[in-house]
């Protein structure tokens, strides 16, 4: 969280290069075994971010954080996002790789 504070605190300052634009993330999950029935957990979480570019962000909460990019190539859309969760005690790592037909 301290790291994040000091990249927001730093964004006005940064070169014309690169934009960086803060915002506020709400996430709220319902978790259930079956359609239809009882709730089994329900959390929610408030992250601060801030996209850097058109390509990268960063974002952390109370007890996580992410950072992640998307580069488009032709048809093809690549993503990846390093997360931590847990109070910072899961680490993860996810990528995807899209492809978009064209009409």
């Amino acid at each position: 969280m301290k790291l994040f504070a000091i990249v927001l605190l730093l964004s006005p300052f940064a070169t014309q290069a690169v934009e960086l634009t803060p915002y506020v993330l709400h996430t709220i999950n319902h978790k259930f075994t079956e359609f239809g029935g009882p709730h089994d957990k329900d959390s929610s979480s408030l992250h601060f971010g801030l996209d850097i570019g058109e390509n990268y962000y960063f974002e952390s909460g109370y007890k996580s954080a992410e950072a992640g990019w998307t580069h488009n190539k032709g048809n093809f859309t690549f993503k990846g996002k390093l997360t931590t969760e847990d109070n910072f005690k899961k680490h993860g790592l996810k990528s995807e790789i899209k492809y978009t037909f064209q009409k």
